[in-house]
C-alpha cells in the first residue's frame, strides 16, 4: 500500500472517529454504508463506460479489418493494372519494332518508283525524234514504255498496300496509347485509392490506441475504486469487530458526566497553552511534560491510534455518552484500536502532549473537567 493510500485511509478513519463520537456508533456505520453504496455506484459506472469503450474498440478493430481487406483488394488491383501497362508497353514495343522494316521497304519502294518515274521520263523521244528512227526502234521504245506502266503500277499497288499498312499501324498504336492512357489514369486512382486507405489505416490505428489508452485509464480508475471499496468494506468489518461495544455503560459507580472537575491530568509538566474555543489551533491544551508517560485521564476505550497530519501519533479513548479526550504529539503509542484502558494507564509516551476532550465532535474546555487539586 503507497504512503498515499495509508495517510488517506487514516484520515477517513479519524473523520469516522470524530463522526462516533458526533453521532453515535450505529449512525456512522450508517454513513460509513453509505460511502460504500456511492463507492459501488461509482464502480458500477465506470464498468458500464468501460464496457461501452470495449465495444467501441471492437468497432474499431473491425473497421481497421476492413480497411485491410479493401487495401489488400486496392494492392491486388493495383498490381494487376500495372501488370496490363507492361503488357501494352511490351505490345507497343514489338509493333514498333515490327512497323520498322515496313517503313523501311516503304522508303526503298519510294526512291525506285522515283527512279522509274525518272528512268521513263528520260526515255521518253519527242514526236520528231520518233519519225527518224526504223520501226524496230519504235517498237522496241513501245514495249519498254508498256513494261515502264506495268512495273509503276505494280509499284503503285505495293505503296498502297504499305500505306494501309501504316495506317492500321497507327490506328493500332492509337489503341494502345489509349489502352495505356486508360490504364496509367486507373493507376493513379489506384495509387490514390492506397494513400487514402494508409491514411485510413493510420487513423483508425490511432483511434484504436486512444480508445486502449482510456480503457487502460479507466480500468485503473475501476481498479482503485474496487481498492476503495474493499478498503471501506474491511474497515467495516474492523470497525465493527473492534467497537461493537463502544457504546456499553460504564460502571455505575460513576459516568464521565460525573467525573467532572475530578479527571485525571494525563501528564506532569508546565502548561504551555490553555484552551480557547475561538481560535482553531487552541482547542486543547499544550504541555511541555517533565515526565514523558501520558496516562488515560478516564476509563475508556481505544477508537483511534493512528499518526495525523498536525497531530502526530495520535490517540482517541471514547468514554461513552459522545465524550472523548484525545492524546496528540505522541513519540510512542502503547495501545491499539479496541482495548479498553482504565484510569491512569499508561497509554502513551510524549515530550510535548496535545490534550483535548469533545463532546459530539466538538472542542469543550478541559480544564472544567481535570482535578484543579492536582495541577501539573
Amino acid at each position: 500500500m503507497s504512503p498515499w493510500e495509508t495517510n488517506a485511509i487514516r484520515a477517513v478513519l479519524f473523520m469516522f472517529c470524530l463522526s462516533w463520537l458526533a453521532t453515535g456508533w450505529g449512525q456512522s456505520v450508517k454513513q460509513i454504508e453509505q460511502q460504500l453504496t456511492q463507492v459501488r455506484q461509482h464502480s458500477q459506472r465506470l464498468q458500464t463506460v468501460l464496457s461501452k469503450q470495449h465495444a467501441i474498440q471492437k468497432t474499431a478493430e473491425q473497421g481497421l479489418s476492413g480497411v485491410d481487406d479493401r487495401l489488400s483488394r486496392t494492392l491486388a488491383d493495383l498490381l494487376q493494372i500495372q501488370t496490363k501497362i507492361a503488357l501494352t508497353n511490351e505490345k507497343i514495343d514489338a509493333l514498333k519494332q515490327t512497323i520498322e522494316p515496313i517503313f523501311e521497304r516503304l522508303r526503298t519502294s519510294k526512291k525506285r518508283l522515283a527512279k522509274l518515274f525518272q528512268f521513263a521520263y528520260q526515255s521518253q523521244f519527242n514526236h520528231q525524234i520518233r519519225l527518224l528512227l526504223p520501226p524496230q526502234s519504235l517498237r522496241y521504245g513501245a514495249r519498254r514504255q508498256h513494261l515502264y506502266r506495268y512495273v509503276l503500277q505494280q509499284r503503285n499497288q505495293r505503296i498502297d498496300t504499305l500505306n494501309k499498312t501504316l495506317q492500321d499501324y497507327h490506328k493500332t498504336l492509337a489503341l494502345l496509347n489509349q489502352q495505356r492512357q486508360q490504364h496509367q489514369q486507373l493507376q493513379a486512382n489506384l495509387t490514390q485509392k492506397k494513400r487514402e486507405f494508409y491514411q485510413f489505416k493510420r487513423n483508425y490505428r490511432q483511434r484504436l490506441s486512444e480508445i486502449k489508452q482510456t480503457i487502460t485509464q479507466q480500468s485503473s480508475q475501476l481498479k482503485a475504486s474496487k481498492k476503495k471499496e474493499n478498503h471501506a468494506i474491511v474497515l467495516i468489518e474492523k470497525l465493527q469487530q473492534s467497537l461493537m461495544d463502544v457504546t456499553e455503560d460504564l460502571p455505575p459507580a460513576q459516568t464521565f458526566e460525573q467525573a467532572k472537575a475530578s479527571l485525571l491530568w494525563p501528564v506532569q509538566g508546565r502548561l504551555q497553552h490553555r484552551f480557547n474555543s475561538a481560535l482553531k489551533q487552541r482547542d486543547g491544551l499544550r504541555i511541555i511534560t517533565t515526565e514523558p508517560t501520558v496516562r488515560a485521564t478516564f476509563r475508556g476505550r481505544v477508537v483511534y491510534a493512528e499518526r495525523l497530519r498536525g497531530l502526530g501519533l495520535l490517540l482517541i479513548l471514547d468514554h461513552g455518552d459522545g465524550y472523548a479526550s484525545l492524546y496528540g504529539q505522541n513519540q510512542i503509542l502503547y495501545k491499539n484500536v479496541g482495548e479498553w484502558v482504565e484510569q491512569g494507564d499508561k497509554i502513551a509516551s510524549a515530550e510535548r502532549l496535545y490534550f483535548g476532550l469533545r463532546l459530539h465532535g466538538e472542542p469543550i474546555n478541559p480544564h472544567a473537567w481535570l482535578n484543579p487539586k492536582k495541577k501539573i
